[in-house]
């Protein structure tokens, strides 16, 4: 299992690359990471934030998968729910692929469409 860090532009700065160094020295034994540089314009818009949240939610392995994971696990360990970042990981993945994160979503679309 490996997670990764999405950074938006082809040179990053220096504090980008002294920070992913730290990230990668201190998750290294619980999760490996990899630093991945998108061109800017590889961002989406409407739609197609839209398609690639749906496409996350579907198990498609994607960055935006592996960024939400990793987003998933850093608030379930600070929740209390895991004891590190590892089973933090572990239980996001579970979540998604069982469709429990869908389900959860399309609770959230109802009730806030009701108002």
């Amino acid at each position: 299992m490996r997670a990764r860090l999405i950074a938006i532009g082809e040179r990053m700065p220096t504090w980008v690359a002294e920070g992913f160094a730290e990230y990668r020295k201190r998750l290294s034994h619980d999760l490996p990471l990899d630093l991945v540089e998108l061109k800017p314009g590889a961002r989406g818009k409407g739609r197609d934030d839209a398609r690639a949240i749906q496409d996350v939610l579907e198990g498609k392995p994607t960055a935006f998968r592996d960024v939400a994971l990793l987003n998933a696990a850093a608030a379930i360990v600070v929740a209390g729910k895991a004891k590190d970042l590892k089973a933090g990981f572990e239980l996001a993945v579970h979540s998604v692929d069982s469709g429990e994160a869908e389900g959860r979503l399309d609770r959230l679309i109802v009730v806030s469409n009701d108002g």
